[in-house]
């Protein structure tokens, strides 16, 4: 499969795919997987959390960092990329929370996935992860608000998929949506 979709991409311009969701919900999983229907030097991931603002420009909330507003991601710089970055990659992959929260990255998308869970779902994924160590109860609360804020903004992406967070991705759906588009 991976050199029948290969043969498909066009050289001269990258698929260029959005992932958005609240945190926890499996975008990174879902990027991961589409990426491995592709040859590894043919797609790229290009995670949000990779193009955080300095410390001291991102928001504050309760004197801690909020990284669940959307001014903590340099939507400059991760345009810049995936510009760059179009030339040497015949798939480029953008996945975080505030994914489609920039109009000028939305219009690079060709298409994107919008994954969703359940509010409990979230909540006991949220506090089994411990990435960052114990989050208080009060910053778990936080993320879910700031999502329905800021995380469902889904502005000029069509097509948009959405796809359930709370059952395994389905690998025959997501191979059918990329070969409407290589």
């Amino acid at each position: 499969m991976q050199e029948y979709l290969n043969t498909l991409l066009h050289p001269s311009k990258s698929l260029v795919i959005g992932i958005g969701g609240v945190s926890r919900a499996g975008k990174s999983t879902l990027a991961s997987l589409i990426a491995s229907f592709f040859l590894h030097d043919t797609c790229l991931i290009l995670c949000l959390d990779d193009f955080i603002r300095p410390l001291s420009e991102i928001p504050r909330v309760r004197d801690h960092v909020d990284w669940e507003d959307p001014y903590s991601i340099d939507f400059d710089k991760l345009y810049s990329a995936i510009i760059q970055q179009q030339t040497k990659y015949g798939v480029i992959i953008v996945e975080g929370l505030f994914a489609f929260n920039n109009e000028s990255i939305n219009h690079l998308f060709n298409f994107g996935y919008f994954i969703k869970i359940k509010r409990r779902e979230f909540f006991h994924r949220k506090r089994l992860d411990l990435t960052w160590g114990v989050e208080p109860e009060w910053y778990i609360h936080h993320i879910w608000k700031s999502y329905l804020k800021y995380g469902r903004t889904m502005n000029n992406i069509s097509p948009l998929f959405v796809l359930d967070g709370n059952k395994p991705f389905d690998k025959h759906l997501l191979l059918s949506h990329l070969q409407r588009f290589i």
